[in-house]
């Protein structure tokens, strides 16, 4: 059953909750054109700009009184781009050079950039913010760190109306 997926120019691109395998499908005959070993769990699955990103490892975090889905980690938290034709990676930004990378819960793309929402999930002040990736080379761009307003429930939003980028 998959747990990401995503349709792209009549591809479909997935990955489950049980393997690490993300796999891409010519959509109108169920070919299978690509699979990549990921470091589990795959989550936060987005494309654009022939790419397709996601985080990969990490343990999967608490939400209010549960785990979201208690996968184990294989490994520590990145962030990857693969090539949306040949599913071969591109680049790879690793929690050891980008430590913000552990706290990564959902991506977005937008016009050429990818938004990293990060966000604790605790009441614990920092450690919630965007981080605004080139999604071509990976490069960080920018960052916006912001206190939750109330409680633990308070996430990093990055939405995207237009041309206009609003952060919550």
């Amino acid at each position: 059953t998959p747990i990401e997926i995503l349709y792209i120019g009549g591809t479909l691109v997935a990955c489950d909750a049980k393997t690490p395998t993300v796999w891409a499908l010519d959509a109108a005959s169920g070919k299978l054109l690509w699979s990549h070993e990921a470091c589990p769990p795959v989550t936060g699955m987005v494309a654009g700009d022939g790419g397709v990103y996601f985080y990969e490892g990490g343990q999967d975090f608490l939400a209010g009184n549960h785990i979201s889905l208690n996968r184990k980690a294989g490994g520590p938290r990145a962030i990857v781009r693969l090539d949306l034709a040949t599913g071969k990676p591109v680049w790879r930004l690793a929690e050891a050079d980008h430590p913000w990378a552990k706290n990564g819960r959902r991506l977005s793309y937008h016009r050429g950039f990818l938004m990293c929402e990060l966000s604790r999930f605790t009441n614990v002040p920092t450690g919630n913010a965007i981080q605004c990736i080139a999604a071509d080379t990976g490069k960080e761009l920018w960052s916006r760190e912001f206190a939750p307003h109330m409680n633990h429930r308070s996430q990093a939003r990055a939405l995207h109306i237009g041309s206009v980028l609003w952060i919550s």
